[in-house]
């Protein structure tokens, strides 16, 4: 009897511990890139749950926008790339809506190829010719970010959403590099400190096939601080995996 009633109790418990652990994850789901690697805690899909997302890439080309008249920025050859750490929120309506906020990485580089660089001037930025006879290849300025983003994503089909999302940008790092080719000799200049504006925001829309999409995003704010460089905004557009 005693051993019935000890088995009897180990079962119970064991019931227990189980159903617990399945109502305490039963809000939760997980995913790794995609949405289609998914770790799910229960077969058991509520009509709402939090998630948590782990990476993302993006890719696109970036344009300047109400740029001065000798500032010719080409958007074929200035690019941006970003990264998220982390995204994480909550889908209702069975994931049909979903809002959540990440952290992430975002490299931007305006690039211009024709006559004018980029020239550190004093503690500011100004636009400068090029010497004559320069062979020019390229000047370009970097602006490197942390990034807080609020999204929110409607999935209107199975495989297909659309998003929008306001991006908090922390611009932590900014440098200039402008090479060209004088009396047969190769000049490189480089500058790591540039009065570019410390926080921004970005906002961006997109359109969503499964772990695939495309963005657009515009950048109101001007990238150099008013007081040290020429104002223009910024114009992006390219390719997302995961996001």
């Amino acid at each position: 009897m005693k051993l019935k009633n000890l088995l009897l109790c180990l079962l119970c418990t064991v019931n227990f511990v189980t159903t617990y652990a399945q109502d305490r994850a039963n809000s939760w789901s997980f995913s790794v890139l995609t949405d289609d690697i998914q770790l799910k805690k229960t077969q058991h899909k509520s009509k709402s749950e939090n998630f948590l997302n782990i990476g993302g890439l993006g890719f696109g080309f970036v344009n300047g926008l109400n740029t001065p008249q000798d500032m010719n920025v080409s958007m074929g050859s200035s690019m941006e790339i970003f990264f998220n750490l982390f995204s994480c929120g909550r889908k209702y309506n069975h994931g049909r809506h979903k809002l959540g906020i990440g952290m992430g990485f975002n490299w931007k580089n305006y690039r211009m190829t024709g006559y004018t660089r980029f020239v550190k001037d004093g503690a500011g930025i100004s636009l400068s010719p090029y010497p004559d006879n320069a062979n020019i290849d390229f000047s370009r300025l970097k602006i490197f970010s942390i990034t807080f983003p609020l999204e929110y994503k409607y999935k209107f089909h199975k495989d297909f959403a659309i998003s929008a999302a306001a991006i908090l940008n922390w611009n932590a790092y900014g440098s200039l590099k402008t090479k060209y080719e004088l009396d047969n000799r190769k000049i490189e200049e480089c500058s790591e400190q540039t009065k570019h504006c410390p926080v921004s925001i970005d906002l961006r829309m997109g359109l969503h096939w499964k772990s695939l999409g495309a963005y657009v995003k515009y950048s109101p704010c001007n990238v150099i601080h008013c007081e040290y460089g020429p104002q223009f905004n910024g114009l992006s557009a390219g390719v997302m995996i995961g996001l």
